[in-house]
């Protein structure tokens, strides 16, 4: 842990983000000292899932924000390697992986069902909003057709396939969209994989029927495409939501 009252460019700058903070904790990344205080994402208090956590952390070095993600790798390759091949192939709309390494330690590895988990912190050049945010039909429309290029150019120049595809991993940074979280991604080739596991992967409510009628269908190009498609459904349904309660409309 660090103090901040030594500081005080740091102790303002993690008061915008948390409030009144006296503490940080330090974490290092390749030799990359980040300080940060508590994540901003809930779904590592949920018992199943790779118990991800995510902060807003301060490069002291280069003195900038940058996110750490703090996650348990299950059995898919790396997401550092894969940020670095997307960027090497020139995709756009995607943040660039700064420092990315498995936490070397006696307790930072288990076992479940076979499976050797391994604790990672992965650290991203850009610190987004989540799309709930935008404020306009313009700008979503806008980081919906950002994120839809990414996939295309990751597919098409680098073949990896994401496979995840929600709103929770698409964010946007000055207007323009990004997607995120490639953990789950796959090498591709001219002939569509058998699925790699037992149980499906992605985000559920976001799944393409095939995929949820299917359990032996291979994930493929077209069912992330039909997630894009869900999640801009969902965007609608909670936008009208906030409309008619704005509005003092009920809610049907």
């Amino acid at each position: 842990m660090a103090g901040l009252r030594g500081n005080p460019n740091l102790k303002a700058l993690h008061k915008h983000f948390y409030g009144e903070v006296d503490v940080v904790y330090r974490v290092v990344v390749n030799l990359c000292t980040l300080y940060v205080y508590q994540p901003f994402t809930t779904t590592h208090l949920y018992p199943v899932g790779q118990g991800t956590r995510c902060f807003v952390a301060f490069d002291h070095e280069n003195r900038r924000l940058v996110l750490l993600k703090d996650f348990w790798n299950w059995k898919y390759d790396s997401e550092y390697e894969t940020y670095k091949a997307l960027e090497c192939k020139g995709v756009s709309h995607v943040p660039h992986a700064l420092a990315g390494e498995d936490i070397a330690g006696r307790f930072q590895q288990t076992e479940v069902l076979g499976i050797k988990p391994v604790h990672f912190h992965l650290m991203l050049d850009v610190v987004g909003e989540p799309l709930t945010k935008c404020i306009s039909t313009h700008q979503f429309a806008q980081i919906i057709s950002d994120a839809l290029q990414a996939h295309y150019k990751a597919y098409r120049k680098a073949g990896v396939l994401h496979r995840d595809i929600s709103s929770g991993n698409i964010i946007f940074f000055k207007s323009r969209g990004y997607l995120i979280d490639w953990e789950r991604s796959i090498k591709v080739t001219g002939i569509p994989p058998a699925a790699r596991t037992t149980e499906r992967t992605g985000t559920w409510q976001f799944m393409s029927i095939k995929l949820l009628e299917d359990p032996d269908y291979p994930h493929q190009v077209r069912d992330d495409l039909e997630s894009f498609f869900y999640v801009m459904l969902f965007m609608l349904c909670i936008r009208s939501l906030d409309f008619d309660s704005h509005a003092g409309l009920p809610r049907q």
